[in-house]
């Protein structure tokens, strides 16, 4: 089970801290400082950056902080969203655990799959919740294909694919930000950095792979790190497969999920969600139909509409009045450590295998990843700030304190 079983607290609303206050962080902060929701408020904001704390604490009339460290020792808050660089995730997430404060990271939960292990390990150790920032999930197409496949109209898959080719990225986005485009301060590229969001609702609709075959290329841009990628995926069930593609380097670009049936078949594209369903069963139909010929096994289904409630900006915030009425009433948040532990063995899984040439099957080993991105960043042009040296430094000291507590 997830990280989110443990002791519902008794407390009228959740106070959440926002750790990390560049763009995302302060999209945080001002969301849950203008809710009216029961469920949760803003406590406080804390950011290495000093003038972002400052100014935010100030715009916001909450408690700023210059670290996260002095945000966690300072009673202002029961909960944490982790808003920074990718690779300081887990370490934050274990210290706030330690600290009795509930998480909720953005993606991904962590670089790699180990820290991202260690991370949900502390937090069902110190019985709090975790949780990831997948706001993806709460679109209304999305939310509509999960009903549909629930409810066993789409029947048993067969195949899953989605390709995502509109988050088009010039050179100057990676200038702007130096951890941008390196293995020392992303972790990768678009893997790394876009795709987590498709990687989590091609689990979440799709389900699981059992193994991964993947290729990828870095055109036109000068980044270090990958910015485009193709996986072929396999599943238990031999006879369903996965595609998935997604890159930085394209124009114009498409989003486009399918998934394919055996009653039915949905697509979700430019033009909003449709559905073609089948008079009768692909299996009945292929094995017992009486006609024969090129044309005699073709099944008249047309693509149909579905009707799907509006799109919305709020979807950030609404993830976390998910999570806030998870620690205090119970209720499911919208995911949990493990849907962020399994969209970070993706990711890795997809590494590993564009490195190795060859298929790599899951579960995958978090040392076997730590070496790959070690010896990557070895390799590497630019220092990308230094950021997993600081994360895998936080890490031995957060060991080292726990070893020396006994």
């Amino acid at each position: 089970m997830g990280v989110g079983l443990f002791i519902v607290l008794p407390m009228s609303a959740l106070r959440f801290g926002i750790v990390g206050l560049g763009a995302i962080g302060e999209k945080h902060a001002r969301g849950l400082a203008g809710t009216a929701s029961r469920d949760c408020v803003l406590g406080a904001v804390a950011c290495a950056n000093a003038e972002n704390a400052d100014r935010l604490s100030r715009e916001l009339g909450v408690p700023g902080f210059h670290s996260a460290e002095s945000l966690f020792a300072s009673g202002t808050c029961d909960a944490v969203i982790l808003a920074t660089p990718h690779f300081l995730h887990p370490p934050l997430a274990i210290q706030a655990a330690r600290a009795g404060l509930h998480v909720l990271s953005e993606k991904p939960l962590g670089v790699t799959v180990g820290p991202a292990r260690e991370a949900a390990a502390a937090c069902r150790k110190h019985k709090v919740a975790l949780g990831v920032m997948f706001q993806q999930r709460l679109r209304p197409a999305v939310k509509r294909m999960r009903q549909l496949l629930a409810t066993g109209k789409v029947g048993e898959l067969v195949r899953v694919e989605a390709t995502c080719s509109s988050w088009t990225r010039t050179q100057a986005y990676y200038a702007v930000s130096p951890w941008r485009g390196t293995w020392n301060g992303e972790g990768g590229g678009v893997l790394m950095n876009q795709a987590p969001h498709t990687l989590d609702l091609f689990i979440a609709l799709g389900g699981m792979p059992t193994s991964v075959y993947a290729r990828l290329a870095t055109r036109i841009h000068k980044i270090e790190v990958e910015n485009t990628a193709e996986m072929l995926y396999g599943y238990e069930n031999a006879g369903k497969f996965g595609h998935l593609y997604v890159t930085t380097a394209q124009a114009p670009g498409v989003e486009h999920l399918l998934l394919v049936g055996e009653k039915a078949s949905l697509e979700l594209g430019q033009e909003g969600l449709r559905m073609a369903r089948l008079p009768k069963s692909l299996h009945e139909h292929l094995l017992h139909s009486p006609q024969a010929g090129s044309e005699a096994g073709l099944l008249n289904a047309a693509w149909e509409p579905v009707v799907c409630d509006a799109e919305r900006d709020d979807y950030h915030i609404q993830v976390a009045h998910a999570f806030a009425r998870h620690v205090l009433k119970g209720a499911p948040m919208v995911a949990d450590a493990d849907d962020g532990i399994r969209q970070v063995e993706m990711t890795n899984a997809a590494y590993l295998s564009g490195h190795l040439n060859r298929p790599v099957t899951f579960p995958i080993h978090g040392v076997t990843v730590e070496r790959l991105l070690s010896k990557r960043i070895d390799r590497s042009s630019r220092s990308g700030q230094g950021l997993h040296a600081t994360a895998m430094a936080a890490m031995r000291e957060l060991k080292r304190r726990e070893y020396n507590r006994y």
